[in-house]
């Protein structure tokens, strides 16, 4: 009976394994575009760029993420990459961590936008033609951020701690946009 458990339950891991390999291989379909994948596959690949560079990985941080889907999500809505919202409580990356509660907080973010099954300008170094993937897709996230000299000082800077990402699609459009908050730990109260 022990053997048979452990039988299924390794059978069960393979299946949730290979899964998990084959989902971010799957088309990216705009009319059922998984964000939370998408979010997972670039945090991955960043994660994988810092350690490349001798850095700690960020931390997840439900405040910094906030601001992310915030600004993503207005990105997404206006269809331009700004850092920038009307003015208000939410202008700039510092005012949204603090519209979220995010005191003591000090904000940095990086934004980038492209579009998906669309014919892309090639960049040298980039191995495909069209996002047809979630892997292309955070591919070419963090291609964009990694190859902007002021963004992959954002992506390094050794004081900044914690992070939040977050994507938006613009279904109109069929550009997907990626805002990543940045922060060092917050100083105490």
């Amino acid at each position: 009976m022990k053997g048979r458990v452990v039988h299924l339950f390794l059978a069960a891991a393979l299946l949730f394994l290979g899964h998990a390999a084959t989902a971010q291989h799957q088309p990216l379909d705009p009319q059922k575009f998984n964000a939370k994948l998408l979010e997972k596959l670039i945090l991955q690949r960043i994660d994988s760029l810092r350690k490349a560079h001798k850095k700690p990985a960020f931390a997840q941080d439900a405040i910094l993420q906030k601001a992310a889907a915030d600004h993503a999500t207005f990105l997404a809505k206006k269809g331009e990459l700004t850092h920038f919202q009307e003015k208000g409580k939410r202008y700039n990356p510092q005012d949204r961590v603090l519209f979220y509660g995010g005191k003591g907080y000090y904000a940095g973010e990086n934004a980038a936008e492209h579009p998906v099954q669309v014919l892309l300008h090639k960049l040298p170094g980039q191995r495909f033609d069209r996002v047809k993937t979630y892997q292309q897709s955070a591919e070419l996230f963090v291609l964009q951020w990694a190859t902007s000299k002021p963004h992959m000082e954002n992506l390094m800077r050794t004081e900044y701690a914690l992070t939040g990402l977050a994507v938006s699609l613009d279904k109109k459009s069929g550009r997907i946009y990626a805002v990543q908050v940045f922060s060092p730990r917050p100083e105490a109260q």
